[in-house]
């Protein structure tokens, strides 16, 4: 990210990016991380999954 646009990072569970990330955000990563549980990648659209 350019440096104007990061003002800072940490490590956060999911519950604690669940509070931090705007909703559209969390529900990227959250299929994100249900991907890679699953070992499967899925296709969003507007952070949900299509097909």
């Amino acid at each position: 990210m350019p440096r104007p646009e990061l003002r800072g990072w940490r490590f956060a569970s999911e519950d604690e990016a669940a509070a931090l990330l705007p909703p559209v955000r969390y529900e990227r990563l959250r299929w994100a991380l249900r991907a890679r549980e699953r070992g499967a990648a899925h296709y969003l659209e507007a952070g949900t999954p299509v097909g």
